[in-house]
């Protein structure tokens, strides 16, 4: 999905229909609308023989609608949202594109108003993709981050809150090769000989994840804590008190080194029980199941 959505010309995302009451006068209601909104010229946009014309800003009672649609709260809209070059929202008869949707800035209005669950949680996972899609160029697109935002997206594999955020992260080289496997402790203890590398900054590197759903939950958290810990951002060295690490023209000591370190192995014991979370509790049952057959 990741290749298919980054090579789109235009990706239109659908966020459901309008409520009608009376159910039974859906579809001519539909149809009315659909004659007077700007979707009847979708086809023709997308085919680019016109250019697109924006339905008018929803009012709050309609955008309180459009973000308590369960779209936002989905795993696998992740890559839909921030990949494509181009994208377009459609409710019902209106449609918009993305820059003209995130310029939007409604308070939800009172329940008692709307009749409906509209909830700030729901305005908060509309934001993160809104956001994640902005900065998709930035740190905020590694699979660190992109877990710890989406943990708690629905989807019916738990193994996808890790395999479907793969497509979307910069820093996951796609895995090339059948049955090798990168031991990222050993690379990491082997790059340490090198004085070079001692005297490098400290970078994000990219580093090549396995996609693979016989794999244990144990095993999946497993590799994934090592990547981020080894590949995805590695630690800064730590050197003998004399030796200084040049870092942007500044000169960084062992003191100021191990205090990387240590905010790095806090930061990862607090990603891990995040990753541990969105797993559920089937990593502590793949352990309790590993054990059993050892002993």
């Amino acid at each position: 999905m990741a290749f298919i959505y980054t090579r789109a010309m235009k990706v239109v995302a659908w966020l459901g229909i309008k409520s009608y009451q009376p159910m039974t006068g859906l579809f001519r209601s539909m149809s009315l609308e659909w004659k007077a909104g700007q979707t009847q010229h979708l086809g023709a946009h997308l085919s680019g023989d016109i250019q697109l014309r924006c339905s008018a800003k929803p009012d709050q009672s309609a955008f309180a609608r459009i973000i308590d649609s369960s779209y936002w709260k989905r795993l696998w809209i992740v890559q839909e949202m921030c990949l494509p070059r181009l994208l377009l929202f459609v409710y019902g008869t209106e449609i918009w594109t993305f820059e003209e949707f995130k310029r939007w800035d409604y308070v939800p209005p009172p329940h008692s108003v709307l009749g409906i669950r509209s909830t700030l949680a729901d305005v908060g996972a509309a934001s993160r993709l809104l956001e994640t899609r902005a900065k998709k160029h930035t740190d905020i697109m590694t699979l660190e981050s992109l877990i710890e935002r989406f943990a708690k997206n629905h989807c019916s594999e738990p193994k996808d809150r890790v395999y479907g955020l793969y497509g979307c992260a910069n820093d996951v080289r796609p895995f090339a090769g059948r049955d090798e496997r990168i031991d990222a402790r050993k690379a990491h203890a082997c790059s340490l000989v090198s004085d070079e590398d001692l005297r490098s900054p400290v970078r994000r590197g990219i580093g090549s994840l396995r996609v693979d759903y016989n794999c244990s939950f144990f095993d999946i958290w497993r590799s994934v804590v090592c990547f981020t810990y080894f590949e995805a951002k590695e630690l800064e060295r730590n050197v003998q008190s004399q030796r200084f690490i040049k870092r942007d023209s500044t000169h960084i000591n062992r003191k100021t080194s191990e205090k990387v370190n240590e905010e790095r192995r806090t930061s990862l014991v607090r990603f891990s029980g995040i990753l541990q979370g969105a797993l559920g509790e089937k990593v502590e049952k793949s352990i309790a199941s590993r054990s059993t057959q050892v002993s």
